[in-house]
């Protein structure tokens, strides 16, 4: 489950994406585990004209877990290419190296509706890699979690 809430002009613009997840405890105890990642960006539109827009960003990111919460520096290429007038291909890649490592890329298609293009209907392909650096008990975790998304949300 996931959240993203975005501010964007002609140049300049930020935001915030968060998701929650739930997975089996890698301890052998058949427990699971709720994380949570969250991204606050903001972005430099490089390239933008009337076929897409190419952004730069850069921020932090929080990976919270049961036995440790990071805070760690993050840079960010996102791009959205105009296919038709209602329709879109988007990318997006985020990268904290240190003190965990996330990878956080995601590509799918944006179709645009309602009166004046209101609201946008998300789907695609996102990986999450998420890697503690051993930090926690001196071994190295590491969880690749590959998955479609899907989301509805307001675009003005």
């Amino acid at each position: 489950m996931g959240l993203h809430l975005g501010v964007e002009g002609e140049r300049f613009g930020g935001f915030l994406r968060t998701s929650g997840l739930t997975l089996k405890a890698d301890d052998g105890s058949g427990d699971t585990d709720n994380i949570s990642v969250t991204e606050l960006h903001l972005s430099f539109a490089a390239l933008t004209g009337r076929m897409g827009r190419l952004r730069l960003e850069g921020g932090v990111s929080v990976a919270k877990a049961p036995d440790v919460t990071f805070v760690g520096p993050s840079v960010g290429l996102s791009s959205e290419l105009y296919l038709l007038r209602s329709l879109s291909l988007e990318a997006r890649v985020q990268l904290t190296p240190w003190p965990h490592r996330q990878l956080d890329a995601a590509g799918g298609m944006v179709w645009y509706l309602g009166a004046w293009h209101m609201f946008a209907l998300r789907g695609g392909m996102r990986v999450l890699m998420l890697d503690d650096a051993g930090w926690v008990d001196g071994v190295a975790h590491r969880d690749v979690l590959p998955g479609p998304y899907v989301s509805f949300g307001l675009a003005i």
